[in-house]
Parts: structure tokens; C-alpha cells; sequence
């Protein structure tokens, strides 16, 4: 059985489209004022963020 934590995680993805940037601080500022939105918003409802360089959508007992 999963745990009710990691359910959480899987129940909710949310995918953004950034600016189009010419420098790397350009990118920093754009991306990190769509996660204070993100969080903020989250917060609002009772819910925390988690980010992921890679999303974890596969159910790690099923893959056995």
C-alpha cells in the first residue's frame, strides 16, 4: 500500500510556460515570480509546494 504521503505528491501537477529570457538572471526572475504566485496560492488553500527537476509520475511498487 502507498503511503498517504506520497499520494500527495502524485495527486496534483502543475506545468508553466516561462518568458521568453535572454539572460540567465531574466530566467531567475521570471521563474521565481511563478512560484511566489504558485505558493502563495497554495498556501492560501492549506497545501505546500514541492518542485522537481524531474516529475515523479511513475508508482515506484507497480514498476516491480
Amino acid at each position: 500500500m502507498l503511503s498517504d504521503g506520497y499520494m500527495a505528491i502524485q495527486s496534483c501537477v502543475v506545468e508553466t510556460n516561462g518568458s521568453v529570457v535572454s539572460a540567465l538572471s531574466d530566467l531567475r526572475a521570471d521563474l521565481t515570480a511563478q512560484r511566489r504566485v504558485l505558493v502563495d496560492t497554495a498556501a492560501t488553500l492549506g497545501l505546500g509546494l514541492v518542485a522537481a527537476g524531474a516529475v515523479p509520475l511513475s508508482v515506484p511498487l507497480r514498476c516491480a
